[in-house]
């Protein structure tokens, strides 16, 4: 099956990457990034967890856990105002998915009106692949925040704003589930450490989608 047409399923983890249409930009200043963010925020927080991200001006990617049935508020809402619509654990993808395209749209109308622009502004539907090795996962955070240097954005991946990697650094409660990521690393300084050590193009290279263009 193709990777852009695979089901969003409840307790499963997902590298997401959204890219623009005809390699547009999805950016165009600065505040962009942030009004992306509050959109995240808006439709995809109340159905995800949020391990890592980072917006470039062509392309997003995130990495992300979906939120078991039970605890997707919005979804258990929709479920008793129309209780006989169908099975809820098949609808689940669906609301998913849903949001999703909520989400995105809000977002390219937006960009769109404020940019004299028209047409589709992203790339449908997203890619996405699941993540069940922990491995995997730990390499996908650094690749994920990787990126901006892969691109020349910055030299450092703690110069660049719009990615989730200094927010592993701040003392405070964030939108990031910071501490299941660490759990995994097992504490922050071998986080750090295994962002120096995948930093060889030769680990991250086969993690680039389509040359992440």
């Amino acid at each position: 099956m193709d990777i852009r047409n695979l089901p969003l399923e409840p307790n499963k983890i997902y590298h997401i990457c959204f890219k623009a249409n005809n390699k547009d930009k999805l950016i165009e200043e600065d505040k962009n990034y942030t009004f992306f963010l509050q959109k995240i925020e808006k439709y995809i927080l109340p159905i995800a967890n949020i391990y890592a991200y980072a917006l470039l001006t062509n392309h997003f990617h995130f990495l992300l856990r979906f939120k078991d049935t039970e605890n997707v508020l919005g979804f258990q809402n929709l479920t008793r105002l129309e209780p006989n619509t169908s099975n809820p654990e098949t609808n689940i993808t669906e609301y998913f998915s849903q949001q999703f395209a909520n989400m995105l749209n809000s977002y390219a109308k937006s960009f769109n009106k404020a940019y004299s622009r028209t047409g589709k502004l992203f790339q449908l539907p997203f890619k996405r692949i699941p993540v069940e090795d922990e491995n995997y996962f730990k390499v996908l955070v650094a690749y994920i925040h990787r990126n901006p240097v892969h691109h020349k954005y910055c030299k450092n991946m703690n110069d660049w704003k719009y990615s989730s990697y200094k927010t592993f650094f701040v003392d405070k409660t964030t939108k990031i589930d910071k501490q299941e990521v660490l759990a995994i690393f097992g504490d922050l300084n071998s986080f750090v450490e295994f962002h120096k050590d995948s930093l060889h193009p030769d680990i991250l290279e086969k993690y680039y989608l389509d040359n992440d263009e």
